[in-house]
């Protein structure tokens, strides 16, 4: 995956096919992640994009939330709030419960 290919989806249009593409990347996936997220303006298209995603998925885009909340950028920030409302509406708090439950582990353990 190369940020084109998510810039491709997303000026066609294809928030869904961008952030699964996004989500599934082995490369700079952070960066790629929050380029969808600031880009999706409507929500509409945020819950569209969330009904796509499986339980994996989910939990890959709660991960991404949290790290782009953690940049201090206003509008990232904003962006990934929004999100987090959506995911919640769409999926529950598993993938949150999830993710700082993973969190605490790994803390724990250091």
């Amino acid at each position: 995956m190369s940020s084109t290919e998510v810039d491709r989806w997303l000026a066609t249009g294809k928030a869904s096919e961008a952030l699964v593409t996004a989500l599934e990347s082995s490369g700079d996936a952070s960066s790629a992640v929050l380029k969808v997220l600031t880009s999706v303006k409507k929500d509409a298209d945020v819950d569209a994009s969330l009904s796509s995603l499986g339980a994996d998925n989910v939990d890959a885009l709660v991960k991404h939330l949290y790290a782009g909340l953690a940049l201090g950028d206003a509008a990232i920030s904003a962006a990934c709030l929004r999100w987090h409302e959506r995911v919640v509406n769409a999926h529950g708090l598993g993938g949150i419960v999830r993710h700082l439950s993973a969190k605490d582990v790994s803390a724990s353990e250091q």
